[in-house]
């Protein structure tokens, strides 16, 4: 059991014990960043208010804005990377190499419970209308929406679904289903550049914006998680 559990949730916990021979059973002593988008201040998710809790950001700009917005002291953010930059270094960097690779896989903004991103339609209408150098395509849905049956207008329009959740509590398995989905594609693409645009790019896939910026319904706090 990990200290921090949005260290299991995205897999980062098993990353790192892996890269570093760390005891399998003992938990990471610091809570790691989960994301890299640029467009929101981080570990709001992550925040513990225990004055000897310790932190592991992406770069030193995420630790300026641990320091500056959320008020933790700098002794204890340490910039030491992006776990899914070590899943790399151990899966060698031979990941998605191959001229053969072909096809797409779209990202699309997910919903999280209390707030549902709209307009799949639209999305998935402007992914079947790509032209046939983006074909076949495979869309990750987020365990999420998956369980809001929102998956279904991607199958509708003749796209494969998948998830790299495993749809539990604590996706262990995450940033590894990514690299699978990810390999022998050649295009990645979403309406939000996030962590999977940044990712997937390191395996060599090419990525695009398409559709426009997410939007979100926040009437409903009950809905299915």
């Amino acid at each position: 059991m990990e200290i921090c559990s949005v260290n299991s949730f995205y897999g980062h916990a098993s990353i790192i014990k892996e890269y570093c021979g760390y005891d399998k059973k003992a938990p990471i002593p610091m809570c790691i960043q989960h994301g890299a988008p640029t467009y929101k201040k981080l570990l709001y998710h992550e925040r513990y208010n225990e004055l000897i809790f310790d932190y592991w950001v992406y770069n030193d700009a995420a630790k300026l804005d641990a320091v500056n917005y959320l008020n933790i002291s700098p002794h204890s953010v340490h910039v030491l990377g992006a776990p899914f930059a070590y899943l790399y270094k151990n899966l060698e960097g031979s990941l998605n190499t191959s001229e053969s690779s072909l096809g797409t896989i779209a990202f699309p903004e997910h919903s999280i419970p209390g707030s549902t991103v709209t307009g799949y339609d639209e999305y998935a209408e402007l992914l079947s209308g790509l032209s046939a150098d983006f074909h076949p395509i495979t869309v990750s849905v987020h365990p999420h929406d998956i369980n809001l049956n929102r998956h279904n207008v991607f199958i509708e329009k003749g796209m494969s679904v998948i998830t790299c959740g495993n749809k539990s509590p604590l996706q262990s398995n995450f940033l590894n289903n990514f690299v699978h989905f990810c390999r022998g594609k050649r295009f990645v693409t979403s309406n939000r550049w996030a962590s999977a645009s940044i990712y997937a790019m390191m395996l060599g896939l090419t990525y695009f914006t398409l559709g426009k910026f997410p939007e979100y319904d926040v009437s409903n706090g009950n809905q299915a998680s």
